[in-house]
Order: structure tokens, then C-alpha cells, then sequence
């Protein structure tokens, strides 16, 4: 019996905690004190089968979860971006089980509400068939620094083991970085850097795509489209970058036109890859969109750089942008100060940051 009574104290520990309830609040729940349910979480005694079916109701398990000797504990990391969703499940050794990719969430852009559904979706999904009393959980969602509170009070709906949530370029910090001091740049639908230098954290950029002046897919699209348009007027000479734009829309520029405000901040910066592919054939603009772009993107390094003084940073860039083979050296061109950087592509996905960082919540 004294097994049973070992799983049955430590697993109503953890769901009690989980559900955010003290002995106290527990005992009220049920009609119980707060001297019984301590004596139940200290393994000396079990409630009888009316006390066990009030636990039930009250934490939402099952009688075969009270007493069950699965201690395994999983980490859930998130990684919300501007175009997509990844979740990764991992297992108390930190062994990937389970991954997902599905939309985007970033709140800003797409919505609290339509945020909540993407993500709500994913984490049942990726989660099924586990308890979510035993899943430590930290998801870095774009715009999530700045929707924290919101977010925070909706992944406490999901009653995790624990749970935090940031800012996306949180797990690129992570995963790129570790303990280390340095900058982390976003190249991606949007842009945004991070810098670590001691204790302190500081961002740079990142305030949206209707405040950024450069750096991001969208804002390469959206300098095509600009050049595309100028042509259609007559204010332009047309080349292969026009030639490329106009292509993907042969029934004509109206059409085009309602693809690029039915799509919006999302299929603009789907223009990109279209960009760097006619500069790699020789179109000048394209060339020039690129280079004005990077040197936005070069500009809110050194900016960041101004936290660690004189001494020599570390850089690691993630996001779609650093797809592109020559973004580095364009990059590193654009810097006024290029030797004071040490610039790297980050060679994990993000969202192993994330888990990462659950880990690390778990331990402390």
C-alpha cells in the first residue's frame, strides 16, 4: 500500500499546483481540511472513494491519473513567427518526440483571437494522449514581448506544470547563444534584434512593419512593388525584376494589386526570394533593393553593438532571409565596422531554443 500512497501524494502535489489551488482552497474545494489534504501530500493516507471522485471533479483528472507511477515530465517549446508556427514535445531526457508546424500567431499582425486558435490547435495537437499537468511549457511568439500579459493569461488556461512565454527572438537567444553574451537579429517576414550583454537585455528594432524602415522580407517586397508599380506608371524602366513581378500575375496589374492587399504583410514578403533571384541574374534594382535593405539591417547591428562598447560582439541571424546565400556578405559589406562582428547563421531551428528555455524553467 505504501506505493500506491507515494504516487497518489506526489501526483495530487503536482495537479494541485498545477491547478494554481493551495491545500487550503483544495479542501474548501472538496469538503475537506487543510490538515487532511496536507497528510494526503505528505504519503499518510488516501481518501475514501467519495474524497477521490471530489479530486477528480475538481482538478479535471482521472481516478487512473491520481494514482498513476508515470513521472515523466515533457517540455513543450513554441516558436511563433511571422509566417509560421514550429512545437517541438520533448521527453524529461530532452528527446524530441513530437513536432509541429503549422500557421502563424503572431497577435499583432493576425489578431489575439485567431493567435489563440493557432496556437490552442497546435498544443492539443502535439500533446495528445499526455496530461497537461505534466508539460512545462515556454513559447517565444513575434509581437509576444509586447502581448505578454494576454498571452500569459491565456497559456495559464491550459493548467501546464509550468509555463512562461516572450518574445520570439527569446529562443534564438537560446539556441544561438546559450550562456553566452551577443546579438540576435530576426531576418525574416519582420525584423527585430536582441542584445545580451551581462544581466541586461535591450532590443533594437522590431517595432512593426508599419515603423521599421528596412531589413525585412516584407520590406524587400514591398521595395519591389514599389519599383514594379513605378514602371506600370512610366516613372521607372522596366527589367527582370518587373518582368519577374509581372509574371506572377498575368491576368494584369489589377489582379496583382488585389493579391497584394488581400495578402498583405504575409504574401509581401513572399516576394523576396524573387528579389535576390533577379539580382543573381543581373538586375540593378533588385541589386540596390538589397543592398538598402542590409544596410538598414547592418545599422540596427551596430546600434545594438553600442551596449557592449568597444569589444568585439557576436552576431547570430536567423529567419527566412538567411536562405539566401549571399545575405552574409552583403551584410557585412553594409557594416561600418565589420571586424567588430562576429556574424553566424543559426544553424538549429529556433523552437530547439525553445525547449531549451523549458528546461531550464523546470530547473529552477
Amino acid at each position: 500500500m505504501e506505493n500506491y500512497e507515494k504516487r497518489f501524494a506526489a501526483n495530487l502535489r503536482r495537479l494541485r499546483k498545477a491547478a494554481g489551488l493551495t491545500q487550503v482552497e483544495l479542501g474548501r474545494a472538496i469538503g475537506y481540511s487543510e490538515k487532511t489534504v496536507s497528510k494526503w501530500e505528505c504519503a499518510c493516507g488516501i481518501p475514501d472513494i467519495e474524497g477521490l471522485f471530489s479530486l477528480c471533479r475538481r482538478l479535471c483528472v482521472s481516478i487512473e491519473e491520481l494514482f498513476s507511477d508515470e513521472g515523466e515530465v515533457y517540455f513543450l517549446g513554441i516558436d511563433g513567427g511571422g509566417t509560421k508556427t514550429a512545437m517541438i514535445l520533448a521527453d524529461s531526457t530532452g528527446k524530441h518526440l513530437r513536432s509541429l508546424l503549422t500557421d502563424c500567431c503572431n497577435p499583432v499582425d493576425i489578431g489575439m483571437e485567431r493567435a489563440m486558435q493557432v496556437l490552442r490547435k497546435g498544443i492539443y495537437e502535439i500533446c495528445e494522449g499526455i496530461s497537461l499537468s505534466r508539460v512545462v511549457a515556454f513559447a517565444g511568439i513575434a509581437g509576444g514581448a509586447t502581448m505578454k500579459k494576454q498571452l500569459a493569461a491565456f497559456f495559464q488556461n491550459f493548467q501546464f506544470q509550468m509555463f512562461d512565454c516572450d518574445s520570439d527572438n527569446c529562443n534564438i537567444m537560446q539556441a544561438g547563444l546559450g550562456e553566452e553574451d551577443g546579438i540576435t537579429l530576426i531576418l525574416g517576414t519582420g525584423i527585430c534584434a536582441w542584445s545580451r550583454c551581462g544581466r541586461v537585455i535591450s532590443r533594437t528594432a522590431g517595432w512593426g512593419y508599419l515603423v521599421d524602415e528596412g531589413g525585412s522580407a516584407y520590406n524587400i517586397g514591398q521595395d519591389a512593388l514599389k519599383h514594379y508599380f513605378a514602371t506600370v506608371d512610366g516613372a521607372a524602366e522596366g527589367g527582370i525584376l518587373a518582368k519577374n513581378i509581372g509574371e506572377l500575375y498575368p491576368d494584369g496589374t489589377q489582379a496583382l494589386l488585389r493579391q497584394v492587399y488581400e495578402g498583405g504583410k504575409k504574401w509581401i514578403a513572399s516576394l523576396a526570394p524573387t528579389v535576390f533571384a533577379a539580382a543573381q541574374a543581373g538586375d540593378k534594382v533588385a541589386d540596390a533593393i538589397i543592398r538598402r535593405n542590409m544596410c538598414v539591417a547592418a545599422g540596427i547591428i551596430e546600434t545594438a553593438g553600442k551596449h557592449f562598447r568597444n569589444k568585439n560582439v557576436r552576431v547570430v541571424i536567423a529567419g527566412g532571409l538567411t536562405e539566401q546565400p549571399c545575405i552574409i556578405e552583403h551584410l557585412k559589406n553594409a557594416l561600418t565596422e565589420s571586424g567588430r562582428f562576429r556574424i553566424s547563421v543559426l544553424d538549429v531551428e529556433p523552437v530547439t531554443g525553445a525547449v531549451a528555455l523549458a528546461q531550464k524553467l523546470w530547473q529552477k
